[in-house]
């Protein structure tokens, strides 16, 4: 959520400002993570830019009232797993401040690929990331109300469960 979202992560959203006079690295408990706070409609640009310019992090625009939920391991071969499941919460309930809680409008946790395709997340969802810690293997899946589906290829896994992706990239033999 807002309060700790951005400092847990990465890079600091500020980093999409691409001045670069400052030093925009998170603490990286969200490992290559990104995130815009307060995210609202018309600011798709700051993600895309971020996509774009720093490819190696995930970029999520999170809305008033939205979080990551991010738990992260090791497996035996070395890589680096980690699940991001997605909080959208619409239950605020104090009509005078409707106005800002843009998850009660409607609004989602937007993610923009390096491509500029992009995607929109509803609570529940979730995104598996499997990476070696050099950077240079990563695979992700996108948990979508049970389905899982290829994240490069927006189609549907021959995986049938998280444990079994986990299961295939933790012996040594790994790609």
């Amino acid at each position: 959520f807002s309060a700790g979202a951005e400092q847990l992560s990465s890079i600091f959203s500020g980093a999409i400002d691409g001045n670069g006079e400052y030093d925009y690295q998170g603490f990286g408990l969200g490992h290559d993570i990104g995130v815009t706070l307060h995210h609202e409609w018309g600011n798709e640009g700051h993600l895309e830019w971020g996509a774009a310019q720093i490819p190696h992090c995930s970029w999520f625009g999170l809305p008033n009232d939205s979080g990551l939920a991010i738990n992260t391991g090791t497996l035996d071969s070395g890589l680096i797993w980690q699940f991001i499941r997605m909080v959208v919460d619409e239950s605020w309930d104090v009509p005078e401040e409707q106005f800002h809680i843009k998850t009660r409008q409607g609004m989602r946790i937007e993610h923009f690929y390096r491509d500029g395709r992009s995607w929109k997340f509803n609570d529940g969802d979730g995104m598996l990331r499997v990476m070696s810690p050099d950077g240079s293997f990563r695979r992700y899946w996108m948990i979508l109300g049970g389905s899982i589906v290829e994240y490069w290829e927006q189609c549907a896994s021959h995986y049938s469960s998280i444990e079994e992706i986990l299961a295939d990239h933790s012996s040594n033999q790994c790609p």
